[in-house]
């Protein structure tokens, strides 16, 4: 096979080029290679790709080697090796056809290959173009005479009947085969042709003349037919459809074929298939149904001949089926079946008369459809099947034959008054009273079913709203008062039953207020009883809400078709009556939806043939939102509405698939799909997202534009990238987005609004919902897009007021600015409640829902991991024998033990209380995690952008070590995935290390308010910091504080890491960013301690370029203001009162900051205190530095003595005489004394001060004893134990 594929790929090559390109090559020999290996090639081409270039190239070869023979005639032996090599290709093409039918159920390459030979032959000399067609004309012949395996006939006389047909009529052939006897011979042969031969030979078919069809072909179907009709009848039924093309009307083609004298003539067609409606099996009626409708397509008087013949088998006497020497059909549709069939043949047959109608473009209807189909009088045959059609339906009593039998009616009726059929009509009379007679009964409103199959069927067949009022005026012109009458009664019925019973949807009220509405002109033509169950839609759903908007009509929107149809068509009719009835669709005082609002919203959701939102229902809801009062605000109480019906259904749908699953048989059956009512959840996706921007363009107000947003969503997933389905997502939300800005909507609502939706809040008042998971889903994918949207904004460069970035840069605020703060304040409130719960609570969350939970049940059923063995995946053998062993314990528990009154209130509040637990664990950590991940992966823009709102809560999530986390590791193991993709988002860096950079965050971590060193070694820190050092440049602000806790944990301990020695390079290199990025500069505080940290270790030393009091100077060097928390570090502990190195380098960047800030000495007398102090310092370099500082700040030269400082120096320096660092002490003892010498004026007032604080703080003997006591009660509670757990933990982490 390689080398057959090389052999393809050269002389497709060499064909392209025609051996221009390659030198020494010989094309004769690569083509014979080519033939030589033909047959073999067809057999292991099983792809499209691979079909379609071998058709290519067999075709082109076949060409160019004709070309050959006609321009070389000189040898007639190579000639002829020429024509044989012809017929092996044209062998292989047939098969190759052949096989692609097989393979892929398609003739595609058929058409393709006739286009292909047509572009070829049209590049050949025109005196060669009709020698070219000969010799193919010639091959396929050739090849039909001797080679019929295996189906190739069938392409050779699609072939053939093609270019015989293209031919000049001036090249002739000596005796040419009959095509149509082969055809036959292979078709009706020893085995009937499978249908898919037909198909290839369309080509064939389609140009076959009368005179072959009227001798060859129907006589041989007609006797085949008779003698074996159930194997012949799949054949013939596709024979026809490939003739007839001609009266498709969106087919131009026309093909002058007549069958109207053999479908009753001596062939007895029509008599022999009709006998076929018959059979007790559904696949012949089916293929007889289909057949009878081709029938009655080809050829004048056959449409009458056949509507006739169906009528009279229905029972219709004098029906005029048979014309004189026809086979007479006496044919009796007795059983349900037989009449269904009936009924399909009559209703395919009136569509494709209508669709005539619609396509007609010229003339009258009557007069295309006569030239159609050769018809005399439309609406004499119209008043034939009404006559059959009531008179079979008269006497049917199987329920759903009869709504298809009714439907056939309608659709005649219809039709009939398409062509402008006039009352008089007997049939058309007849037909009226036999759908109105449920009506004018005694008592309509317990009619029975007939009421709603008649009058259900005449509302909701067909689409044109105007031929219904046109059939219905028939009806009220005929007994206009008396159905009145009687469709209010039936009203009236429909209100009684439902006060009885509101579990039952009321069809044939919602019928009768349907029709009562198309006819009613202005809101006093309705009747009181009526106005008052219209009204009742602009309430709230309650148990006195009428039977049109009650909980069982809504639920019949997903099963039912008239309540499909109906429901939103009379809540648009009666929107439009009057002022009382425009406000149907609103929102009460306390923003509930309307009953009429969630009846719309279920006629929106409810499933449909078309995906999309219909246009009927568009027009419904244009009407009643232009028509709606202003201050009902119906738009939003529309997107209320559906969002809430839609998360209803859909929290029932996961119930039910639960139930279904919670058995063993129903697991392993895994026929959820296949339940009939699974499908009663199903919503139309397209259609919901379509109304929802409908609501969009009217919507003004911030929590209903929020919830449309989420439904434009609806049906989407947030993992779909670069589909038709998500880019029409972002150009919808794009151009939706303009509209925020303009209304003045608050980004902040919308975001809060989306939040609460995630942690199940639906609306305000609807507080006790849970947001089930499709409409969390929607939340996510809208995340997603708004994502995509928001990251092609960049804040730094982009100008605000430019219009073309204003929609991204409201997406960017909608994730960065205010979507992530609240998603990350939310995490950690989760956190704090999900860390409150106790060993117990996590115990009872992990037991069985049902059984009486105590502490001594904890960890039965439970795996190693801590989950219920229900949940744990292993082998099925294992499953199933745990699963038995776990419901005979429980039925054994149940049969030996009968529970108190306490033990049932007990066990209420354990449930209870396991509910709330699965809200907090399962719906708002578990959501909290996944909205921020989806929200960082939705672009890496705003990824990046988010990291420094969010990276505290999940860190925090992913280090904490409660209960919860420890006996649900995948709460763990879910932070930590979060975590990964929040590290992805710092693109400076690969995504491939985002795993180590996650997890040196995790080993960096506060372990309360220290810094936690890292381990040596540490492989995830070290890559990453050299990551960071190969970038070469400063990352980004928001990169960079993403990973400053790795670098603080490097520059924190004694030892120095293994490969993170360029820790303070880093932090040296970033100390620019302070200047201008709001993100670092939060950090400067951090930075400076971990430096001062650094140097509070002997290996600081070893750090030169830069140096550890270099990079403070960097750090506090920035042209920024320096804030006083910010100089905290250099005035505490760790700076001017910490370590030698600490103090001196303190006294140097404080020296560096007054030179550029001199008046911070003044103003700032933590800054004096701390310099003075050091500038009696034992040590000469502090003492030095600190001089030097000292004046600078107070501007004198070095040579000058040391100006004094501020009267209020004692308040600073007075706490650090009892310093435990003597030196300190000290060095404030000579400050305290050289300041008073220097201040001689309030020397007295500072003594006395002195000596007040030293009485205030002389220690007692009943004082040192009690420290005594807490310093030894401290160093009981510091145990090895912990410190050897803490040590296990980082190594594990590490």
């Amino acid at each position: 096979p390689r080398k057959r594929k090389k052999c393809i790929h050269s002389v497709e090559k060499l064909l392209v080029s025609n051996g221009k390109d390659e030198e020494d090559v010989d094309v004769q020999e690569v083509q014979d290679t080519l033939v030589d290996i033909a047959s073999e090639i067809v057999d292991i081409a099983n792809t499209k790709h691979s079909q379609k270039r071998l058709l290519h190239l067999f075709i082109r070869v076949i060409i160019d080697i004709i070309s050959t023979t006609i321009t070389n005639k000189n040898d007639d032996d190579q000639d002829q090796t020429k024509i044989n090599r012809i017929n092996r290709l044209t062998t292989a093409l047939c098969k190759l056809l052949v096989n692609s039918y097989k393979i892929n159920s398609e003739s595609v390459l058929v058409i393709e290959s006739i286009s292909v030979f047509k572009r070829l032959i049209t590049e050949c000399p025109c005196k060669e173009k009709e020698s070219v067609k000969l010799q193919l004309i010639t091959s396929f012949e050739s090849l039909l005479e001797h080679e019929n395996q295996d189906g190739t006939w069938a392409v050779c006389l699609s072939y053939i009947a093609y270019f015989t047909s293209s031919k000049s009529q001036s090249t002739s052939r000596q005796d040419p085969p009959d095509l149509m006897k082969v055809f036959v011979d292979n078709v009706f042969g020893k085995e009937i042709a499978p249908k898919y031969l037909i198909k290839l030979s369309n080509t064939f078919l389609q140009s076959a003349s009368q005179t072959q069809i009227d001798s060859i072909l129907i006589p041989a179907l007609g006797l085949k037919l008779k003698a074996k009709p159930e194997s012949v009848i799949e054949t013939a039924c596709q024979i026809f459809m490939e003739m007839n093309h001609s009266l498709d009307a969106k087919t131009s083609t026309e093909v002058n074929v007549d069958v109207s004298s053999d479908v009753e003539g001596s062939n007895a067609l029509l008599s022999s298939v009709i006998k076929q409606l018959t059979s007790s099996k559904e696949k012949y009626r089916t293929f007889a149904t289909e057949l009878l409708e081709k029938f009655a397509l080809l050829g004048p008087n056959a449409l009458d001949m056949v509507v006739k013949a169906v009528s009279s088998a229905l029972g219709l006497k004098n029906a005029g089926g048979s014309s004189k020497g026809s086979a007479v059909i006496s044919v009796t549709l007795a059983s349900s079946e037989h009449r269904f069939a009936a009924f399909t043949v009559l209703t395919n047959i009136v569509l494709i008369l209508n669709q005539s109608i619609i396509s007609s473009d010229s003339g009258s209807v009557e007069h295309n459809i006569q030239e159609r189909c050769g018809l005399n009088s439309l609406e004499a045959l119209s008043g034939v099947v009404f006559d059959a059609l009531v008179l079979s339906l008269g006497k049917q009593a199987s329920s759903s034959t009869k709504e298809v039998g009714i439907a056939c009616l309608v659709t005649w009726m219809r039709f009939y008054k398409a062509l402008g059929g006039d009352v008089v009509l007997s049939g058309y009379t007849n037909a009226v009273a036999f759908l109105s007679k449920p009506i004018l009964e005694s008592k309509p409103g317990n009619g029975g079913n007939d009421f709603r199959l008649r009058m259900g069927g005449l509302c909701t067949v067909g689409e044109c709203d105007e031929i219904t009022e046109a059939l219905l005026a028939d009806f009220f012109t005929r007994k206009g008062e008396e159905v009145k009458r009687g469709l209010q009664s039936v009203i009236d019925a429909s209100v009684k039953k439902h006060c009885n019973s509101a579990i039952v949807p009321q069809i044939d009220g919602l019928i009768a207020t349907f029709i009562l509405l198309l006819k009613c002109k202005s809101e006093s033509d309705l009747s009181q009883s009526l106005k008052k169950v219209l009204m009742s839609g602009s309430s709230p759903i309650t148990s006195k809400t009428s039977f049109l908007y009650s909980k069982a009509m809504i639920d019949a929107t997903s099963t039912d078709v008239v309540v499909k149809t109906l429901l939103h068509k009379s809540i648009g009719l009666a929107s439009s009556l009057g002022d009382e009835l425009k406000s149907l669709v609103c929102l009460n005082s306390n923003g509930q939806p309307s009953a009429a609002s969630y009846a719309l919203a279920a006629s929106i959701a409810c499933p449909l043939k078309s995906r999309s939102l219909s246009s009927t229902l568009q027009n419904v809801l244009e009407c009643v939102l232009s028509n709606a009062l202003e201050n009902s605000k119906a738009s939003g109480a529309l997107a209320t509405a559906l969002l809430l019906h839609t998360n209803e259904v859909m929290t029932e749908k996961n119930i039910f698939v639960e139930d279904l699953k919670s058995s063993r048989e129903a697991r392993e059956s895994n026929d959820v799909g296949n339940n009939p009512l699974y499908y009663k959840f199903d919503v139309n996706t397209k259609s919901i997202r379509d109304a929802a921007y409908l609501f969009l363009d009217r919507i003004t107000d911030a929590e209903h534009f929020a919830q449309a947003l989420v439904l434009s969503h609806f049906g989407t997933t947030s993992k779909a990238t670069g589909s038709a389905q998500r880019n029409s997502l972002e150009n919808h939300t794009l151009d939706i987005l303009s509209k925020i800005e303009d209304e003045g909507i608050a980004l902040g609502t919308i975001t809060e609004y989306l939040v609460g939706l995630i942690f199940s809040k639906l609306s305000s008042e609807e507080s006790s919902c849970t947001t089930s998971d499709s409409i969390y889903a929607c939340v996510l994918s809208l995340i997603k897009t708004l994502g995509i949207i928001g990251g092609t904004y960049d804040p730094e460069f982009e100008d605000d007021e430019d219009l073309d970035t204003q929609n991204s840069k409201i997406a960017w605020s909608l994730c960065v600015q205010e979507l992530a703060p609240k998603l990350s304040k939310s995490l950690l409130d989760v956190l704090k409640d999900v860390e409150a719960l106790s060993k117990d609570n996590v115990g009872l969350y992990q037991s069985f829902p049902g059984k009486l939970y105590s502490s001594s049940d904890r960890g039965k059923g439970q795996n190693d991991n801590g989950k219920t063995t229900k949940s744990k995946k292993g082998s099925e053998e294992e499953e199933w024998e745990k699963q038995v062993k776990q419901e005979i314990a429980l039925k054994k528990a149940a049969e030996n033990k009968t529970m108190t009154e306490d033990d049932m209130k007990l066990l209420q509040e354990q449930t209870s209380e396991r509910l709330r637990m699965r809200q907090l664990i399962e719906v708002e950590f578990y959501r909290s995690l996944k909205t921020i991940e989806t929200l960082c992966l939705s672009d890496i823009e705003v990824g990046n952008s988010i990291l420094p709102v969010v990276t505290n809560s999940v860190v925090t999530s992913s280090i904490s070590k409660c209960e919860a986390m420890e006996s649900l590791p995948w709460m763990t193991d879910l932070s930590f995935q979060t975590l990964c993709s929040l590290a992805s988002c710092v693109y400076e860096i690969e995504e491939m290390y985002s795993t180590s950079v996650a997890k040196s965050l995790l080993i960096s971590s506060k372990v309360g308010d220290a810094p936690n060193p890292l381990p040596s070694p540490c492989p995830p820190a070290a890559s990453t910091i050299t990551e960071v050092n190969d970038f070469g440049d400063c990352l980004s602000g928001n990169s960079f504080t993403f990973l400053f806790p790795i670098l603080r944990s490097a520059l924190t301990g004694p030892r120095t890491t293994s490969g993170c020695e360029d820790a303070l390079v880093l932090l040296d290199r970033h100390s620019e960013l302070i200047a201008n990025n709001e993100a670092v500069a939060a950090l400067r505080k951090d930075m400076a301690s971990a430096v001062l940290e650094l140097l509070t270790h002997d290996r600081a030393q070893t750090f030169k370029d830069p140096s550890p009091t270099d990079c403070l100077i960097n750090i506090f060097a920035a042209k920024s203001k320096i804030s006083p928390s910010e100089m905290a570090p250099l005035l505490g502990q760790q700076g001017s009162l910490g370590r030698k190195n600490c103090r001196r380098a303190s006294m140097i960047v404080l020296s560096s900051i007054l030179a550029d800030n001199p008046k911070l000495i003044k103003t700032n007398p933590l800054v004096e205190s701390r310099i003075w102090l050091n500038c009696f310092s034992s040590d000469h370099d502090i003492k030095n530095e600190a001089i030097r500082a000292w004046k600078t700040g107070h501007n004198v030269s070095e040579e000058n003595e040391l100006p004094p400082p501020s009267k209020m120096f004692a308040i600073s320096l007075t706490p650090l005489l009892s310093n435990k660092d003597s030196d300190i002490a000290c060095a404030a003892a000579d400050a305290f004394a050289s300041a008073m010498e220097k201040h001689q004026g309030s020397i007295e007032k500072n003594f006395t001060q002195l000596f007040k604080s030293f009485i205030e703080s002389y220690p007692t003997i009943a004082e040192e004893k009690k420290e005594q006591i807490l310093d030894t009660q401290k160093e009981k509670i510091v145990t090895k134990p912990i410190k050897a757990k803490a040590a296990t933990k980082m190594s594990t982490l590490s």
